[in-house]
């Protein structure tokens, strides 16, 4: 498949378009200049119109209302309208799998000049006479190499042009031209698409199969690509339908697709959101059910988050089942690393919070940077220089700061490593805010905390990715309402090695179902999520629902054992039922629910709770070991069940949280 490399012609000298990135969370599309996402160009404005679904492209294509794009050029040029042509073909190239993106290999290049109509005819421009001047040298750079060069110029300014050496010259006087020269099929559309709520997988249209296949474009992600997405996304929609066909019982099921969320995939936003259409796109291809538009997903959980903070994102997804109940099944995608292999896998869960369907987890091939570039991994002083000075130019105001933790995946450890980053960031900021006459004070987790100024409190958490040459690394400094300032960078691995970098025991399949439930369920501690705790201390659970559920709660142990804690012996003597009163804060220890402390005693090492909260009674419906009526470990064939147990229960809606304790000694210093 011949390949194509499109530049702009402008009066200085081409400018080539290096990437088209599909976007859905951004309020519009944006052109840009190499990875410098804030370094907006003028044509910003006109370039999101044009590219719109009431704009050319989006007439050309059926680009449905709300998708968006950011347009990466190598370099900046004037206002006008003269890149249109170009874009066009871009984008036209694009959705066949044609455009030559930044260190692709180039079949073909292609110079254009033109504006572009809603009647798809090309319009002349202005100074076609300089802009091919300044394009000979470039051009007579070209020749030589055996790749052929086009210029694609109006045909309303042949008069004026002149001949370029080493270049062929087109006229067109529409975009038909256009597509013939490069092999495309396409013709006019005689009305514009619109996008529907739900789109029906069976044998999709044509329009439908061009919108996916222009939301699955080859993007090139901030650092990172991967490979044979199409052949793993056909194994996951076999997975996934087979479970789904299954659960349906000849009934059409409505899909939800839900959004990687920022810290559950080490890579661009928009290189996520084209894994998901490239499921859908074989959920089209080969299903019978029905998929909710993922505007209208994505619409949901952003009011829920902006009206909920950051402190309730237990609550997204019990949210959008609530305000959608056309919903039937969500599908939500997990990536994470193995031994620094990227593995990644679907789930299905139906309204009750129960796993309908899944597809395996499969090899991906991640580049930590794209191919024949040098990747920007820095040191560990690197790092924290830059982060510190970026947290300090943010939020000024700063002067308590809370140490919520630096993890790893989203697995909840704190390993070696991740503590020691925090610490040298923790020392950087302080010297930072000294030097600018601020004490700044390192403060407690406290979930019960008055509001206070904006920015004046934050609290430090981090996630990090061990890829085989380089760390992936996230910080954030987040406000009690949500709000949050992010530094991202790389950091190179030499130095670390693997017992530092990695937990010493992998509890994820423990995880792999928090929050995916009906009911709001929010699980954490006197010291925020998954804490760290010294030998000694005692932990102060903290438990919410937003309804009245019946909850169960285990601990596991780091030499093991996996003991009941709520319910449990005492909590018999007192109570006739583990029901908890919605939208109230339960604290374990506490009077009504767990009247003794709970001191953390040896072996060090990382701890779990596991709870369930159900929407009736099953106490009795469960195995003894698992009624909390005696004080001794849950057989270990029986723990090893237990998430399949409480899931597997009849007529009962399900959500799981967890936490993870790391436990520490003083000898781990």
């Amino acid at each position: 498949m011949r390949r194509i490399g499109v530049y702009i012609l402008t009066t200085r000298a081409p400018v080539r378009i290096e990437a088209i990135h599909a976007r859905r969370v951004p309020p519009r599309s944006e052109i840009t200049v190499g990875q410098d996402y804030s370094q907006r160009l003028p044509a910003t404005k006109d370039y999101d119109l044009f590219v719109s679904n009431a704009g050319p492209v989006g007439q050309a294509f059926a680009v449905p209302a709300g998708d968006c794009y950011r347009l990466q050029v190598d370099a900046a040029f004037d206002d006008g309208n003269s890149w249109e042509l170009a874009c066009f073909l871009a984008h036209a190239l694009a959705r066949h799998g044609r455009f030559a993106a930044a260190g692709d290999d180039v079949d073909e290049i292609i110079l254009a000049s033109g504006r572009v109509d809603l009647a798809f005819d090309v319009g002349a421009v202005e100074h076609l006479k300089l802009k091919l001047d300044a394009a000979r040298e470039t051009i007579a750079g070209w020749h030589g190499q055996d790749v052929p060069v086009t210029l694609m110029l109006p045909a309303a300014s042949a008069d004026g042009a002149s001949a370029a050496d080493g270049a062929e010259t087109v006229f067109c006087a529409d975009v038909v031209a256009l597509m013939d020269h490069v092999g495309l099929p396409w013709k006019a559309p005689k009305v514009s698409a619109a996008r529907p709520l739900i789109r029906r997988l069976t044998r999709p249209k044509r329009w439908a199969a061009a919108v996916l296949g222009i939301v699955a474009l080859a993007i090139v992600g901030l650092g990172y690509g991967l490979t044979s997405r199409d052949a793993a996304m056909e194994s996951h929609a076999t997975d996934l339908l087979e479970g789904l066909d299954a659960h349906a019982q000849e009934r059409t099921l409505r899909l939800a697709m839900l959004p990687f969320r920022d810290l559950d995939f080490p890579i661009d936003a928009d290189f996520a959101d084209g894994i998901i259409a490239a499921l859908e796109r074989e959920l089209l291809r080969r299903g019978r059910h029905e998929i909710v538009a993922r505007d209208t997903i994505d619409a949901i959980l952003a009011d829920t988050a902006h009206r909920e903070g950051g402190s309730f994102q237990y609550a997204l997804i019990p949210n959008l089942l609530a305000r959608a109940p056309e919903i039937d099944v969500v599908i939500r995608g997990r990536l994470r690393l193995s031994a620094s292999e990227p593995e990644l896998s679907f789930q299905a869960i139906d309204r009750n919070g129960k796993l309908v369907a899944a597809s395996g987890g499969q090899s991906i091939t991640l580049r930590p940077c794209p191919a024949d570039a040098v990747c920007a991994a820095r040191t560990l002083d690197q790092i924290i220089d830059s982060s510190s000075r970026t947290f300090h130019a943010q939020a000024p105001e700063l002067h308590t700061l809370t140490l919520g933790g630096v993890r790893y995946q989203d697995s909840g450890p704190q390993p070696p490593f991740a503590r020691y980053l925090q610490q040298r960031l923790v020392d950087a900021l302080r010297l930072r805010y000294a030097d600018a006459g601020t004490t700044l004070a390192i403060g407690e987790f406290d979930s019960a905390a008055p509001p206070t100024e904006p920015g004046t409190e934050m609290v430090l958490t981090g996630v990090y990715w061990a890829f085989v040459d380089l760390i992936d690394l996230r910080l954030a400094l987040t406000e009690l309402d949500g709000s949050a300032l992010v530094w991202r960078g790389q950091l190179r691995r030499d130095g670390f090695n693997q017992a530092n970098l990695l937990p010493p025991r992998d509890l994820r399949r423990w995880r792999d179902f928090d929050g995916l439930g009906p009911i709001a369920f929010q699980l954490t501690s006197d010291r925020g999520a998954d804490p760290v705790y010294w030998i000694g201390e005692e932990i102060d659970l903290i438990m919410r629902t937003d309804r009245e559920a019946w909850v169960y709660c285990f601990y596991a142990q780091a030499d093991g054992n996996v003991l009941q804690k709520f319910p449990n012996p005492a909590f018999w003597k007192r109570a006739s039922e583990p029901r908890l009163d919605p939208g109230k804060e339960h604290r374990v220890p506490g009077d009504s629910t767990y009247p003794f402390d709970l001191v953390l005693a040896e072996p060090t090492g990382l701890e779990m709770i596991k709870c369930f909260a159900v929407s009736r009674d099953v106490t009795d419906e469960r195995p003894v070991a698992l009624q909390g009526r005696v004080w001794a470990p849950i057989d270990p064939a029986v723990a090893a069940r237990m998430p399949d147990i409480f899931r597997d229960l009849p007529n009962a809606a399900i959500s799981e949280a967890s936490m993870v304790v790391t436990v520490m000694s003083l000898s781990d210093l």
